[in-house]
């Protein structure tokens, strides 16, 4: 990759005089090669560096050429019968994470155990007791540093708080964080700190703290090992410059500048050391003292495709060892901009890029499959690539050897418009596909596929179950389509659905029913009839799918965050009930004469469905606490909504819901939503 990427700069410092030099192809085999030792580790992220700073200066060339005018200011790379509320004994059931994966934790700001309900609000973790339901009652709570974001909680009552903390030039500064007013000169523009608090739920007291360089773009747990995937962005020495001081007039004198300052740029990457570019991790032990942890430069891969400059990092953090470090596999490549994780293998998905726009180009994904599950860290096992780009970790399922994937697709294309000054536009064609990929052996390779489900259109969701997929796709309507799987070679359409308006998360309730949330468009221009919708679709026959209930909830303004955020979406299998955060506006109470939130509702709402139907149990709000606990002056970090739910039962057969928002948790039995047991207040945070 090392050398390719040189003779690739050298080429376009060549090129450029007789010709504009075409962008990097796709990587049809893609590779993970290992760099073994600090100076090769050194040099791999020099040879990166020079080769996308001259892909970024020679695309103003390309732009100057093309389009003339104005110079194009060009900044650096940036990088959720009545009960008594009094049962006896634990509950016999409860909510947790909704999870793509069973077994394959995921990171939420919300989670509990069955008989403690654990929040991050603001800047602190909050935990209550949430059992029996009457009794629920705030316990202690522990500040976390910086921004928490995230956290796992296992089985074990061992929590992980993942948050955000600015970056600091070193460890001189502490722990990564800024001083007040240094903020502008402290570490690389886009680069961050992620922090995690191995904590006590028990105690609720700090038992270990981390710092990695970088943000966390997605994470897992699997049993003790938590798997953080960071982002971290190239930190580029400060006098590589990004733009020229020459006359834009004068094209000739303009690209001579362009070429020089890649020559300067280049002498300045050269002399940049290993540690500039990737600085050190930090550990903090029990007595207080700070430690560094070093990269470990046997553990690092470059990518042999076309992507721009980053560090991904595989973080494994061991929990029933919280004093050891972690261990750390990373790449110089892209960004991670997906990830899906099953039990026993982690996928990373990163982009093709493609240098400056042509006609013709398409998106193009770049895979690559790790070995998780086990202690000590990721195994690299193989990579490979797909036309398209993956919605959400829902685009991908892991099944018998093979990766099924939806993905939306583009194509650009050259078009000429505008009169009576015609000039040429880059279009999008756009489409979408189902594809199969062979993971066994050195290569992940596609060996079937279904394409242009419904051209035109835009995957909005999709779940695959078994030898069965199902995807949406949305222009004006919403295409359910049924896939049989059962072929991996020969995937092929089943069935389809035609219903208004689209769904953007499918929820297996049985073997033969999804239920779904979304958005109903009526084939109306009158866009004050949307609304919000659940459905249950019968799948049993999947070359007949159906719709076999519905129910509209809102006005044209009501929002859920399950919507687009599955841990949103909290389905009770045990006793058919579903509970999803609901907002809505009504613009008729706003009579200026009040305060503003009197025509904003927030509130749970809570449905129970069946195979045939949707009921609508009630609502349970918290408005008189956003009022009474603020007045109204909600910070940044403090938001009224509901936003998460835990439900729970009891052995007589008794649900109880309960809806958390910044605010605090009220429970109340689902019976009987309007009457609540207990509220457990968050006490405001400025």
């Amino acid at each position: 990759m090392l050398r390719r990427l040189s003779r690739l700069a050298l080429f376009l410092a060549l090129a450029c005089g007789s010709g504009e030099p075409q962008p990097a192809s796709i990587a049809m085999r893609p590779a993970l090669r290992a760099v073994q030792g600090c100076p090769a580790v050194e040099k791999a992220i020099q040879d990166a560096a020079v080769a996308q700073m001259r892909h970024q200066l020679e695309a103003q060339i390309i732009w100057r050429h093309r389009w003339g005018g104005g110079p194009v200011a060009m900044g650096g790379p940036a990088g959720a019968g009545p009960a008594t509320g009094t049962p006896a004994g634990p509950p016999s059931a409860w909510t947790t994470t909704n999870v793509q994966t069973p077994g394959a934790d995921e990171p939420d700001f919300v989670k509990n155990d069955g008989t403690h309900i654990f929040v991050l609000s603001g800047r602190k973790l909050f935990a209550a007791t949430s059992w029996p339901p009457a009794q629920l009652a705030l316990g202690p709570s522990l500040s976390i540093e910086g921004y928490p974001t995230e956290m796992f909680l296992d089985d074990k009552g061992r929590i992980a708080v993942v948050s955000l903390v600015p970056p600091a030039d070193g460890p001189s500064l502490g722990m990564g964080m800024c001083p007040v007013g240094m903020g502008g000169l402290c570490g690389s523009y886009g680069a961050t700190t992620t922090k995690v608090t191995l904590v006590d739920a028990a105690q609720l007291q700090v038992v270990a703290e981390l710092y990695l360089p970088g943000f966390v773009a997605h994470a897992r747990r699997i049993g003790p090992q938590v798997y953080l995937v960071l982002n971290d962005v190239p930190r580029w020495p400060a006098e590589v410059k990004w733009w020229v001081s020459a006359d834009w007039q004068d094209e000739a004198a303009w690209e001579r500048a362009i070429r020089q300052l890649e020559d300067a740029n280049e002498a300045v990457i050269r002399a940049a050391p290993l540690d500039q570019w990737l600085p050190p991790a930090q550990r903090r032990l029990a007595g207080g003292e700070t430690v560094s942890v070093a990269y470990d430069c046997s553990q690092f891969r470059a990518s042999d495709a076309p992507e721009r400059l980053g560090f991904l990092t595989i973080a494994t953090i061991d929990l029933d060892h919280p004093d050891s470090p972690p261990a750390r596999t990373t790449l110089i490549s892209d960004y991670a901009s997906l990830v899906y994780a099953s039990t026993g293998s982690l996928y990373v998905a990163s982009s093709h890029w493609w240098w400056w726009e042509e006609p013709e180009q398409v998106d193009w994904t770049y895979l690559h499959r790790f070995d998780i599950g086990h202690p000590g860290g990721v195994l690299y096992l193989a990579s490979g690539g797909l036309a398209g780009h993956p919605l959400n970790p829902f685009s991908f399922d892991e099944s018998g050897g093979y990766l099924r994937v939806a993905v939306n697709t583009s194509r650009s294309h050259r078009v000429s418009v505008g009169a009576p000054a015609p000039h040429d536009e880059l279009r999008l064609e756009l489409s979408n596909a189902v594809r199969v990929l062979a993971t066994s052996g050195e290569e992940i390779k596609v060996v079937g596929e279904l394409n242009d489900l419904s051209p035109g259109e835009w995957v909005q969701s999709s779940r695959f179950i078994g030898a069965r997929g199902f995807v949406v796709t949305f222009k004006r309507i919403d295409p359910l389509f049924a896939l049989d799987l059962s072929d991996p070679k020969n995937p092929r359409k089943a069935g389809v659905l035609e219903v208004p308006g689209f769904s953007t998360y499918l929820q297996p309730i049985d073997d033969s029913h999804l239920l779904a949330i979304g958005v109903d468009l009526p084939d109306i221009p009158d866009w004050r009839q949307r609304s919000l919708q659940l459905s249950v679709f019968d799948v049993s026959d999947i070359s007949a799918p159906k719709r076999t209930a519905q129910a509209k909830i809102g006005s044209a303004w009501a929002y859920s965050d399950a919507l687009w955020d599955h841990h949103a979406f909290n389905w009770f299998g045990k006793m058919n009930l579903l509970a999803v955060p609901f907002y809505d506006w009504d613009p008729s109470l706003d009579t200026g004469s009040g305060p503003y939130w009197n025509s904003f509702s927030s509130d749970l709402r809570v449905f129970e469905v069946s195979p045939s139907s949707i009921t609508f149990k009630g609502a349970l709000s918290m408005k008189d606490l956003y009022l009474t606990s603020t007045g109204g002056t909600w910070s940044w970090s403090w938001s009224p909504w509901i936003r998460r739910s835990v439900m729970a039962s009891d052995s007589a057969g008794a649900a109880y819901v309960y809806a958390i928002s910044d605010a605090g948790i009220r429970v109340a039995p689902a019976a009987q939503l309007s009457a609540p047991l207990a509220t457990a207040t968050f006490p405001p945070q400025r």
